[in-house]
């Protein structure tokens, strides 16, 4: 359900009406309904860069109300009587037109229980894996399941090899046994495996600095998003003494939309951005150790515990915007004792928005959702690290 935009007859900041839709008066002679419009509060907020020079400007609160006359036809009930609009005059033909809990007069009647609901939808929608994402952070998604994945390779392979499985080393390398195990000791074998583990290592080594770079220059942002409506349709009637009976038909609707935006942010995704690994090639691989694999893994073990962990989300900015319109219709019909020599008409029709900015998180209170970057590749790999730390 969306409520029907109309076309503003001037675009002032300040309440005003242009005389458009003539009427016969009283007197016979020919009066004007105007349209109307008022906005307020114009943003002038200024645009901040958020971490990694991401654009951001705040909103502000806004409204704008419009009224449109339509299908005005003044109404005659004898030869000798006068011309009447129906309600008598503008004042009351807006009267007539007031639907409760939508708007009265020039304002809209907003209903606190839609923007309440609207707004925890979008708290709830924040703790959903499904919020909108933006693509940087689904690279850098991306790029941390594949860092897990690889890691869990190496993990493997020196498990294996810790255990003198080198047929498990060989197949979690990646490499063919025939190439391999010519060695009688150990350490000779260990060497011989250099050329299946320092490919590894680089591509680890690339993939963590990459993507620690996307840490130090992106801001993740997710946006959240709610909306609660509400509509109505409905027909009365009414009279006055002396007046001929007014039919009605109202078709009203509100929706409530709250946009909220939040950073990822954590002193444990920043500590993870200061991390750093060792170029493998720069190293003597004649001196390595098995124990130097886990001593050089530890920045990327660190990097996954920081990234699996509740993520902290710090508020960037947000709002609820209520819009609301719809029309009324309003004709004469037969009345008991009035004669009707010619039926009046006249339709009404509504828009109007309010928005309001938020500054801090609306109520209820957002608490922290599970980090996004907690896949079951990046949980075994933790796993699989812990798991070796123990005795070398």
């Amino acid at each position: 359900m969306e409520v029907e935009k109309l076309a503003a007859p001037h675009n002032d900041w300040s309440y005003g009406e242009v005389p458009k839709h003539p009427y016969q008066y009283q007197t016979g002679k020919w009066a004007y309904l105007p349209d109307a419009a008022k906005r307020v509060y114009p943003s002038n907020n200024p645009v901040i860069f958020l971490r990694g020079g991401t654009p951001w400007r705040a909103p502000s609160s806004y409204r704008r109300e419009i009224r449109l006359w339509e299908d005005v036809l003044s109404y005659k009930t004898s030869s000798s009587s006068g011309y009447s609009l129906i309600g008598g005059n503008q004042s009351g033909a807006i009267l007539h037109s007031n639907m409760g809990s939508y708007w009265t007069n020039m304002d809209i009647d907003v209903d606190e229980s839609l923007i309440n609901e609207s707004v925890v939808k979008a708290l709830n929608h924040l703790n959903d894996e499904k919020a909108q994402i933006g693509i940087m952070f689904g690279e850098a998604k991306r790029t941390f399941s594949l860092l897990a994945e690889t890691s869990t390779k190496l993990l493997k392979a020196l498990r294996a090899a810790k255990r003198g499985n080198w047929t498990g080393v060989s197949y979690h390398l990646g490499m063919k046994k025939k190439r391999v195990l010519s060695g009688r000791y150990p350490a000779n074998r260990w060497l011989e495996y250099q050329y299946g583990w320092k490919p590894l290592l680089s591509d680890l080594y690339d993939l963590h600095n990459a993507f620690r770079d996307m840490l130090k220059t992106h801001s993740f942002l997710i946006t959240s998003r709610g909306r609660a409506d509400k509509e109505a349709e409905y027909e009365s009637t009414w009279s006055g003494t002396g007046q001929p009976k007014i039919a009605k038909s109202w078709r009203a609707s509100q929706v409530v939309r709250t946009k909220l935006t939040a950073e990822i942010d954590s002193p444990r995704w920043r500590d993870a951005n200061q991390l750093g690994l060792i170029n493998p090639l720069s190293v003597g691989w004649e001196l390595v150790p098995f124990s130097f694999v886990i001593d050089w893994f530890m920045p990327i073990g660190n990097t996954l515990e920081a990234m699996t962990a509740r993520a902290g989300l710090k508020f960037v900015g947000g709002h609820s915007t209520v819009i609301c319109g719809g029309s009324v219709k309003m004709r004469t019909i037969p009345t008991s004792g009035i004669t009707m020599r010619r039926h009046g008409t006249l339709t009404l029709k509504r828009y109007g928005l309010r928005r309001y900015a938020y500054t801090t998180w609306p109520m209820p209170k957002l608490y922290a959702d599970n980090s996004p970057f907690s896949t079951v590749r990046s949980l075994n790999a933790l796993a699989l690290f812990r798991a070796i730390q123990g005795p070398r």
